[in-house]
Parts: structure tokens; sequence; C-alpha cells
């Protein structure tokens, strides 16, 4: 089991040290985060450097955190993506055991405030998150193939899976997806899911509030020099 997230060129996010418990039962558990900054450590985190890079470090994060069966190895049977705003307080094998069950292979958060990938949209081009012709075109394309509203969306924050060939198989069109389109990953899963026929498990709760994390918001964008405001004298 590895317990893993990804800080790729930021400052926002502080990597906290792991409290995670021991399993009672001794199976293994490892923490792992990848990022180009070397100043990053906390206790009970193995630091590696990104085995991936693109351009854009959220695509390069992205990248480590859709295609968990490459940036974590073949021999790793399950893994847990935490967003790096997220402390883990809970045996994640007990998620393990709890959720991934009847034949399951994965569990996400269900989104708080919507169920739509359509809506989600939306949202993702009022807060301009993405480019907004690359967003369209490609949530375009899901309608063209048939892809209903309001199916349910899933919140990315965190991410449970047991590294079966099924589901290395919906990281790689996942990730295809994100490649190809938008890195918006909450644009593209609930389709891939749907177009694979792949049964979801909800984890409990959502991104801000769950019984086994603790969420610790972004830091706020560092002031530059660009950010100032200046007062320019009035013109006479």
């Amino acid at each position: 089991m590895i317990v893993y997230t990804a800080i790729i060129s930021t400052d926002r996010d502080t990597l906290r040290p792991v409290i995670t418990p021991p399993d009672p039962a001794g199976r293994p558990i490892q923490h792992v985060c990848f990022t180009d900054n070397p100043q990053i450590t906390a206790p009970g985190w193995e630091i590696r450097a990104p085995l991936w890079k693109h351009d854009h470090p959220r695509r390069t994060a992205r990248w480590h955190k859709m295609m968990a069966h490459a940036s974590l190895g073949s021999d790793t049977e399950f893994s847990l993506w935490l967003d790096a705003t997220h402390q883990l307080h809970a045996n994640p094998w007990e998620l393990v055991d709890t959720y991934l069950t009847d034949n399951r292979d994965i569990a996400v958060f269900r989104h708080p405030q919507r169920s739509c990938v359509y809506d989600e949209l939306e949202e993702c081009v009022r807060l301009a998150y993405d480019d907004e012709p690359t967003m369209r075109r490609q949530v375009d394309r899901f309608r063209e193939e048939g892809y209903p509203p309001n199916q349910g969306l899933f919140e990315m924050a965190a991410l449970l899976r047991r590294h079966s060939p099924l589901i290395q198989q919906f990281n790689e069109r996942c990730w295809r997806e994100m490649h190809f389109g938008s890195y918006r990953d909450q644009l593209c899963v609930n389709y891939v899911a749907w177009k694979m026929k792949l049964p979801v498990t909800y984890l409990p709760g959502c991104r801000v509030a769950n019984p086994f994390s603790k969420f610790y918001p972004h830091k706020p964008p560092a002031m530059t020099a660009r950010s100032v405001p200046i007062n320019f004298p009035r013109a006479t």
C-alpha cells in the first residue's frame, strides 16, 4: 500500500508529517511525495523526483496521480492518492477492506455540490480553470458520444485503487483524455468510467470534511511585483 501525493512547482502546499497509524495486521504502508523542490521534506515521507515532466506543472502532477501503475511501480497492489492539502490520520488498509469490496477496484469522493459533468464544465469555464475552447471541445465530444447528463460527479482529491488490469486501463484512458484535452481530471473521469462500465465506490464525506483525513486549504499566492497595486499620480 502506497499513500502518495505530488507538489510540483508550487509553494502553496505544505507537506505535513505522517501521522498514519500502523496496520494492526502488519501490512506495510509507504508514503511517497513526488516533487521538483529539493527543499520539501516531512517526517515519514519518501521524497521522489518526478518521473515524467511537462511544461505545465499541473499536467506533471496529474500524470503521477492518474498513472499510478507507472509512477508507483508494477509491484504496487494498492494506492491512495491524496492531494497535498490533506493529512491522512487513518489506516489506509481499513479503507481498502471497507470500500474495495464486491469486485470494486476504485473508490472516490462524491462531489458535494454538483452531479453532472456538463455543470462542472460551466464552473470550470467560470473560474478559468483551463483553456475554455479545449474544455468545451472535449466535453462536447462526450455529449456527441451519448454521455448522459446528471450521471454523478467524482471529487478527485482522494483516489483509492486496487492496481488491477482493469484499473490500469482506466488510468491510461483517463490520462489520454487529460493529455490531449483538459488537465482537469474531474471533467473526464466520470465519462471514462461510464465508457468502461466501471463500478465505482464512494468514499465517505468530501474533500473538505471526511472521517479519514484533515483538510488544509492552499496558502494564498505569494505577492509579487506584478501583483502589488501601483498608485500612479493623477494627471494635472
